[in-house]
């Protein structure tokens, strides 16, 4: 496994068959409508937004079930799914990455 951190401040995970990349995008609600941003502010009081691309699915999933429940943090799918990411602990990431409402 191979970590590091760009330029950027992009933090990179990859394995020999997945990658993971995170990183803070604060341009994000540029991209929402006004009900989106409204339902994120209402889970998190001041959001900081990450955007988290990647490849293979066990990372992503690692990344979740790992993230600590104590900390308010919201996952939006891009496909009109925003929650809590402790709805999503548990689930495989194939149920719900590319979920509708």
């Amino acid at each position: 496994m191979e970590m590091g951190v760009s330029d950027r401040g992009q933090f990179v995970v990859e394995t020999s068959n997945s990658w993971i990349s995170v990183y803070r995008y604060d341009e994000v609600f540029n991209d929402y409508d006004k009900d989106e941003e409204q339902l994120v502010r209402s889970l998190v009081h001041n959001p900081v937004p990450y955007l988290i691309e990647w490849r293979g699915d066990e990372l992503l999933k690692k990344f979740i079930e790992d993230f600590p429940l104590n900390n308010n943090a919201v996952i939006d799918n891009d496909h009109g799914i925003i929650c809590n990411i402790s709805k999503l602990k548990g689930k495989p990431v194939s149920d719900w990455v590319r979920e509708k409402k």
